[in-house]
């Protein structure tokens, strides 16, 4: 037991180091993917809706309502989504940037682009 001096080696501190950092980024990135994800899920299931009892100027209302719930209000809005309803299909495509950090000191820019290309029930 004399010999034990509680020394860290410095590989080992580069690693946690490393996991840390690993786990922040993946703290910080997971919500913006997820965000993302369920916006493009509503997209889709809005294309679908009937557009006799849906305008387009609905469908935007309950984009942005969608938008608003996942925090994406400063992204999403008239200027970036656009909405084409055809006589037997709707189209819903929105593009928007977000800068997030990942970790201390290094933010990136993620684009985005959804597109819902969906026949009208």
């Amino acid at each position: 037991m004399q010999n034990e001096r509680g020394e860290v080696r410095i590989s080992s501190l580069i690693t946690v180091l490393i996991l840390v950092a690993a786990g922040l980024a993946a703290w910080n990135v997971i919500p913006v993917y997820y965000a993302n994800y369920s916006f493009s899920d509503t997209m889709v299931e809005l294309a679908r809706r009937p557009k006799y009892n849906n305008s387009d100027a609905e469908i935007m209302r309950q984009l942005e309502k969608k938008a608003r719930e996942l925090k994406l209000e400063d992204y999403i809005n008239v200027r970036t989504c656009k909405i084409q309803t055809m006589d037997f299909r709707r189209k819903i495509t929105c593009e928007y940037d977000r800068v997030e950090q990942v970790i201390p000191g290094w933010n990136r820019t993620f684009q985005f682009r959804n597109e819902a290309d969906q026949p009208l029930l």
